[in-house]
C-alpha cells in the first residue's frame, strides 16, 4: 500500500510544531509497518525550484511555491501549491491520500484515490472575533467544500469530532480518531542520555523548574503563563521557568519578562533540536501550556513522556490527556491567577512524582506504534470500500 500524505508544512523542512511533527513520525512509523509514503509538501525557501529527498525510509516531494506568512501571500500561494500538489497526483501511483488542513483543494475537483482529510488549521475559526472574521471570508469556503468531498476525516478526540460537524456540518460517521502520538522509546532514550544539566543553563539543583515549549503567538497564551509568574514568586521564591520556542510575539514576551523584573527567572531558548529538547524536559518539573485555541497540542504528550506533571488549560482535547488531580491540573485559558494557583497547588501537595508517574502510564495509550496501526485500519477499510464500489 503506497500513502501520501499532503500538507504545507512538515519536518524537517518547515520546523518542528506540532503538525510538522506528527506527519514526519507518523509516516515513519508507516514505513516501519511495510507501507509506501511519501510526503509531499511545498519548497522552503523563496524562488526554489521542487526537489525530492528521502529520511527514515520515507519520500519526501518539495514543490513550488514558498508559502510567505503574510496573509494575502499565504492565501494566494497556498492556493497555487494545492494546484501543483493535484497536477503532481495526476502522474504518480498511490492508495490513499491523507491530507493534512486543505490543500487536497484542488485533488478533490478530479478525485481518483480515497481522500482523507485531517484539519489541522481548525482553531483559526475559534480565534477572537476579527481573526475570525478574517479567516472565514479567506478559508471557509474551500475549507468545507474539501471537508465535504473527502471520503474520511480524521479528528484528534471527541471533542474535536464535535467542532467539525459543528463547524462544516459533516457527517459526523465519517470521522474517525487518530490522536497526536510520540514515540516513547526514542524520548526515553534521549531523556537517559542526560546531556544538559542544570548547572550548564544556570539553575540550581532545588529550583522548581517549570517549562513550556511553544512557537511564541498570541493563540499559545504565554504572556499568561508570564503574568502568573510574580503570583507564583510570592509563595514559591525557588520557582524557574523554561521558555522554549520563537515566534511572532517573542520580542513583546521577552518586554515583557523585563517590565516584570523576571529577567533572572526566565530563560528562553530557540532553537533546540529534538534531543536536546528532551534533555530539557528531564531538567523541569513541572509542564505548563496555556494555550488558548487548539487541539491537542503534541507539546503535552512529550512532556507526559518525559514522565512531568501538567498544567494546562481546559481546552478541546486537553481533558483528553491531563486529568485534574491525577497527573496535573486543568485552568480556564487567559488566567494568570488560575495557573498560578495550580503550579502552587502541584508544589505544596507534594506530589510532582507521583502525578508525573501517572502522565508517564497515560502516555503509553498515545505510542506513536498504536496511532499508526489505528491509521492502517482505516486505510484498509478505504480500500476495502473503494473495491467493493468496483
Amino acid at each position: 500500500m503506497k500513502v501520501v500524505m499532503l500538507s504545507r508544512a512538515v519536518a524537517p523542512y518547515h520546523g518542528y510544531g506540532g503538525m510538522e511533527k506528527y506527519i514526519a513520525l507518523l509516516s515513519r512509523c508507516l514505513v516501519e509497518r511495510g507501507l509506501e509514503v511519501e510526503v509531499i509538501t511545498s519548497v522552503e525557501k523563496e524562488g526554489e525550484g521542487g526537489f525530492t529527498a528521502e529520511h527514515h525510509g520515507v519520500r519526501y516531494t518539495l514543490l513550488p511555491p514558498y508559502i510567505p506568512k503574510n496573509w494575502l501571500g499565504f492565501w494566494y500561494r497556498y492556493h497555487l501549491f494545492s494546484r501543483n500538489a493535484a497536477r503532481y497526483l495526476k502522474i504518480i501511483h498511490f492508495d490513499v491520500l491523507h491530507s493534512f488542513g486543505f490543500p487536497a483543494l484542488f485533488y478533490t475537483l478530479d478525485k481518483r484515490k480515497p481522500l482523507i482529510v485531517q484539519p489541522f488549521g481548525i482553531e483559526s475559526f475559534k480565534a477572537p472575533l476579527l481573526e475570525r472574521m478574517i479567516n472565514y471570508a479567506m478559508w471557509f469556503p474551500q475549507s468545507r467544500y474539501t471537508m465535504r468531498e473527502a471520503d474520511a476525516i480524521a479528528a484528534e478526540g471527541g471533542a474535536q469530532v464535535t467542532e467539525i460537524t459543528r463547524i462544516y456540518g459533516v457527517n459526523g460517521e465519517k470521522i474517525f480518531l487518530l490522536p497526536d502520538g510520540v514515540d516513547l522509546s526514542w524520548i526515553k532514550r534521549h531523556i537517559e542520555e542526560g546531556k544538559v544539566k542544570r548547572e550548564d543553563i544556570g539553575l540550581n539543583p532545588d529550583d522548581f523548574v517549570l517549562i513550556n515549549v511553544n512557537r511564541l503567538e498570541e493563540n499559545k497564551g504565554v504572556n499568561y503563563l508570564v503574568d502568573a509568574l510574580p503570583l507564583i514568586r510570592q509563595r514559591l521564591k525557588n520557582v524557574k521557568l523554561i521558555i522554549v520556542g520563537t515566534g511572532s510575539k517573542e520580542s513583546d514576551l521577552m518586554k515583557r519578562v523585563r517590565g516584570l523584573k523576571l529577567h533572572d527567572v526566565v530563560l528562553h531558548f530557540k532553537n533546540l533540536d529534538e534531543g536536546t529538547l528532551f534533555n530539557y524536559f528531564g531538567l523541569a518539573d513541572l509542564s505548563i501550556t496555556p494555550t488558548l485555541f487548539e487541539g491537542l497540542p503534541l507539546v503535552i504528550l512529550e512532556a507526559m513522556a518525559c514522565g512531568l506533571p501538567v498544567v494546562a488549560t481546559d481546552i478541546s482535547e486537553n481533558r483528553q490527556v491531563v486529568k485534574d488531580g491525577v497527573n496535573g491540573y486543568l485552568v480556564p485559558p487567559a488566567d494568570p491567577q488560575a495557573i498560578a494557583q495550580a503550579v502552587i497547588k502541584a508544589y505544596q501537595g507534594g506530589r510532582i512524582e507521583e502525578m508525573g508517574r501517572a502522565s508517564a502510564r497515560i502516555v503509553e495509550a498515545y505510542d506513536w506504534k498504536i496511532i499508526a496501526q489505528m491509521a492502517i485500519e482505516e486505510y484498509e477499510k478505504l480500500l476495502a470500500l473503494e473495491e467493493s464500489r468496483c
